[in-house]
């Protein structure tokens, strides 16, 4: 198992959204264990305030930027979440785009299992 943080990340696979924690901000996105890939990876996204994707998706790219006048405009419009101590990850893969925003992304693959607890959660 390696455990990366990171400001940018490239995997292949089908992932999903696999939990949100409320109280800490945790995001995780999962691409279990399948024929094509005999790894199950975890991206955990900590301290989220705001977030815009697809619930399931085909491979994954993320990386930090700095924001547009589009997620500006995304971010007014869901009440201006607080930015201080958090970057704009930009999140796309096959055919979807998505934005988080967060303190901090880290990065995980290991040989867990689909419902093993995640080695990026405490």
């Amino acid at each position: 198992m390696s455990v990366h943080m990171s400001k940018e990340i490239n995997s292949e696979g089908q992932f999903a959204v696999w939990s949100f924690t409320i109280g800490h901000g945790r995001l995780l996105l999962r691409r279990t264990k399948s024929e094509d890939h005999p790894t199950r990876v975890d991206i955990l996204l900590k301290d989220v305030g705001w977030m815009s994707l697809p619930l399931n998706f085909t491979n994954i790219q993320i990386r930090e930027e700095t924001p547009s006048e589009e997620v500006r405009e995304m971010l007014a419009v869901a009440g201006g979440p607080r930015e201080t101590g958090r970057k704009v990850f930009l999140l796309f893969g096959s055919g979807w785009r998505g934005y988080v925003l967060a303190a901090v992304v880290a990065f995980c693959e290991d040989d867990g299992d689909y419902n093993d607890p995640s080695a990026l959660i405490e």
